[in-house]
């Protein structure tokens, strides 16, 4: 089984836990604050409930999400060994739904960059649990990973605060004896998305949003996707002086229903492909990384 798999691989000798309302958070990474890391993840949740959560509760919750911080590559590529589909493939991190395990390879990106990992991660469990439930009936790849993008690369303060829409890195102390850094990679999708819109051909936001396939999504230039995703989101909830928030929260809520594809996404946000993706990339060259 999957999870006892993941717990097997991360107790060594240097395994340390710690437990919170909503997780647990296990690693075997000797400089990883598990205290940080797990109240890092409760700001987070609050964080993520305050924009858009209503708790009804529309689904129920499950049992606390285990967050495993991998040091060794080895042993984080050998939890997805047999797991079909899957494949780390290079990716940082997992959220296994169903198994409710949130693995992660701890030493693959700079300090700065690790917490917008963690609550990238964290953001695709809140999403389906809480938004779309935890065996939803549609979703669409983009805004699944747009999502959890927008969440991962929302600027939070040294002192725990999120500011909701402006694009930058989470300043908590993970490692040990490692201050907080500065993140790199939200200025970086942010460049790779300016460059993207520059050469590609007229269409490519349509495309992205008509891709109904996983395999072809996290394809051949997977970070291109994944760039623009995280941006079409961004531009949804705030461009337009936020005109589209309502209209793309709806979007979600049918897709939480089986209501999933672009015709309805088109019609229920009322703006056609073209006109989307002049306003997206016109609303992107004003956006800046903090």
């Amino acid at each position: 089984e999957f999870r006892k798999r993941a717990l097997d691989l991360i107790a060594d000798r240097n395994y340390d836990s710690k437990s919170s309302a909503h997780y647990v958070v296990r690693t075997d990474d000797p400089r990883v604050d598990v205290v940080a890391v797990s109240a890092f993840l409760e700001r987070f949740r609050t964080f993520f409930e305050s924009v858009f959560y209503k708790p009804g509760p529309v689904h129920d919750e499950g049992p606390p999400v285990d967050v495993l911080l991998f040091y060794s590559r080895y042993k984080y590529d050998r939890l997805y060994a047999d797991v079909s589909g899957l494949g780390s493939a290079g990716a940082i991190g997992h959220y296994r739904p169903g198994y409710n395990v949130i693995a992660i390879h701890s030493d693959a990106v700079d300090p700065g960059d690790l917490p917008g990992v963690i609550s990238h991660e964290a953001a695709h469990q809140l999403i389906l649990d809480l938004l779309y439930g935890p065996k939803p009936k549609a979703m669409s790849r983009w805004v699944n990973e747009g999502l959890a993008s927008y969440f991962g690369f929302t600027r939070m303060d040294k002192h725990g605060e999120f500011h909701d829409g402006e694009i930058g890195g989470q300043e908590v102390q993970i490692l040990r004896d490692v201050p907080a850094g500065r993140a790199k990679e939200p200025r970086a999708r942010l460049d790779r998305f300016r460059k993207l819109a520059g050469k590609a051909e007229p269409g490519f936001v349509d495309d992205l949003v008509r891709e109904e396939m996983q395999s072809a999504f996290y394809s051949d230039d997977v970070n291109d996707r994944y760039s623009a995703a995280w941006l079409l989101v961004h531009f949804l909830l705030h461009g337009e002086d936020g005109r589209l928030a309502g209209p793309f929260r709806e979007y979600i809520s049918m897709e939480a229903r089986g209501e999933v594809g672009a015709d309805a996404f088109y019609k229920t946000i009322g703006v056609d492909p073209a006109k989307l993706e002049a306003e997206l990339t016109a609303y992107v060259k004003k956006l800046k990384a903090r």
